[in-house]
């Protein structure tokens, strides 16, 4: 699948949860559970080596149990916060999932 496509499927999965929290009531718990799909899925696309190992899954279940929680438990403020705040916070997290992926994969390995 070329990048292209991968990358506007991701942005299309992204759009629908977005649309559907605004759709509810809560467009900036959307706008925070759109950041999270898509730093979970860059975060499985990076690791995905790593698929056949114990490590990869323990770490992508913690994050999207996390993720989750982020989400709804957290009372995110009716204010406009512009998107490209949440950016930075989306690149480091896809970049700690990552990490933990290969850290745990070497920790269990050991």
């Amino acid at each position: 699948m070329g990048v292209r496509i991968f990358g506007a499927i991701i942005g299309a999965i992204s759009l629908v949860i977005f649309f559907f929290f605004v759709w509810i009531g809560y467009p900036e718990k959307g706008k925070v559970a759109a950041f999270a799909v898509l730093s979970l899925i860059f975060g499985v696309k990076i690791s995905w080596d790593f698929r056949n190992k114990n490590s990869f899954w323990i770490v992508i279940g913690l994050a999207t149990a996390a993720h989750i929680s982020a989400i709804f438990l957290i009372n995110w403020s009716p204010e406009r916060i512009p998107s490209i705040i949440f950016s930075p916070f989306a690149i480091a997290d896809i970049f700690l999932i990552s990490w933990a992926v290969k850290f745990l994969d070497k920790k269990i390995d050991a």
